[in-house]
């Protein structure tokens, strides 16, 4: 009989919040995308959780994790992050982000190549490149990257709605037509949206809109913290992710050619939920 790996609830300080799972094994930490959480990679993490110890974060504002005093710029996600991860292990960690998260994670391997030595960026935001169409449902989710304030007016929307509403508008936005998201992962993200500070994470989600468009915006300047990273690189996309164009990826794949680009068949915006499992093999660079 197979028993389903636990989730545990863990306190990092700083008033951090994170998912565990694993006992033994190599180290893989997990950074959710913008309007996310932990909870997004609950079902990965416990493919890993028998060969490897998993640690999802909450970011400040999001999840579990009070907004408090931290700032939501990027930078400051990545140094907290690796913060988090040095109070954790003194290991090495193959270190993904998700969206937003692909940002932070590639930014934590550049400002500290010590702490990791695999980086997966999973339907990562990047520059945008060529013109590739969004979908035009996600264009309210997007003005948060285009017009402070707006990100406040979005959020603040979208946390009237009731809890499971709330969650489901998301993955409408988000995954491929079709998608059959695990249940253990909707149940933990249901579950997070109900108990979240509102106000925190609208405050949160804007701050933290306004500053990934600044590093999209200065395409130069991701790119260059992109070239000092130097643990393995990995790009994951969804074919048919809604949100971040092929060009994009294309773009970035050829600029950056040291790096492995998986695309996968039929996968959104969130890979975590949408192919946990070849996600998971993409992250530590083997199946689990």
């Amino acid at each position: 009989m197979t028993t389903t790996p636990a989730l545990q609830h863990v306190d990092l300080g700083e008033g951090v919040h994170a998912l565990a799972f694993g006992e033994a094994g190599p180290p893989v930490v997990l950074v959710h995308g913008l309007d996310g959480s932990a909870a997004n990679w609950v079902t990965l993490a416990r493919h890993l959780a028998g060969s490897h110890r998993v640690l999802a974060i909450d970011l400040p504002g999001f999840g579990r994790s009070p907004l408090g005093r931290h700032r939501s710029a990027m930078t400051a996600h990545a140094d907290l992050v690796a913060r988090c991860t040095r109070g954790w292990t003194d290991e090495p960690v193959a270190l993904a982000g998700n969206s937003m998260g692909g940002v932070v994670a590639a930014l934590v391997a550049a400002r500290h190549p010590d702490l990791v030595h695999r980086v997966t960026l999973v339907a990562s935001a990047l520059p945008r490149a060529g013109e590739g169409r969004i979908d035009a449902t996600i264009v309210p989710a997007w003005l948060a990257l285009w017009l402070p304030g707006a990100g406040t007016a979005v959020a603040g929307s979208r946390n009237a709605t009731p809890p499971r509403q709330r969650v489901e508008q998301l993955l409408d936005l988000c995954v491929a037509p079709g998608a059959d998201v695990p249940h253990d992962a909707f149940a933990e993200m249901v579950d997070v949206a109900a108990q979240r500070d509102r106000r925190d994470h609208v405050r949160a989600w804007g701050r933290s809109a306004r500053s990934l468009w600044g590093w999209l915006a200065r395409r130069g300047a991701f790119h260059d913290a992109v070239d000092q990273i130097r643990a393995d690189g990995v790009l994951l996309t969804g074919a048919v992710d809604p949100i971040i164009p092929a060009s994009s990826a294309t773009a970035f794949a050829r600029r950056h050619q040291g790096w492995q680009h998986v695309d996968l068949p039929g996968v959104g915006h969130v890979p975590p939920l949408e192919a946990p499992l070849a996600t998971a093999t993409a992250v530590v660079g083997t199946a689990p």
